[in-house]
């Protein structure tokens, strides 16, 4: 089974994650981009990172650079056209998907990714 690592404050987004997640893949979780930098063993075993754009004033930016052999699903209220995010997704280990989004667009992301 894959092993996903989830980065999201909002509370019902991450529960519907958990929902759509639970019986597919194994996954771990924070509500913290800077929880991640300052514990990177955490996201050893991910397969892929499913991430908010923006978390405690700190953009997934740091987090794809400092970690750049990783994969990463952005899910961020954000539109693509954002001057970092259209920067970020040019790299072929990281897409985009923007909130709102369709159940079945996530789980299609996860698993092209996988």
């Amino acid at each position: 089974m894959k092993n996903l690592y989830l980065i999201e404050d909002d509370e019902d987004i991450l529960e519907l994650m958990f929902i759509i997640l639970e019986s597919k893949y194994n996954y771990e979780f924070t509500k913290s981009i800077k929880y991640i930098i300052d514990n990177p063993n955490v996201i050893e075993k991910a397969d892929l990172i499913v991430t908010d754009f923006l978390s405690e004033d700190l953009t997934c930016e740091i987090l794809i650079n400092t970690f750049p052999h990783k994969k990463y699903l952005i899910v961020t209220a954000y539109p693509k056209d954002n001057l970092t995010i259209s920067k970020l997704i040019t790299n072929k280990n990281v897409k985009f998907l923007q909130k709102p989004f369709n159940i079945s667009d996530f789980e299609n992301y996860i698993e092209l990714m996988l």
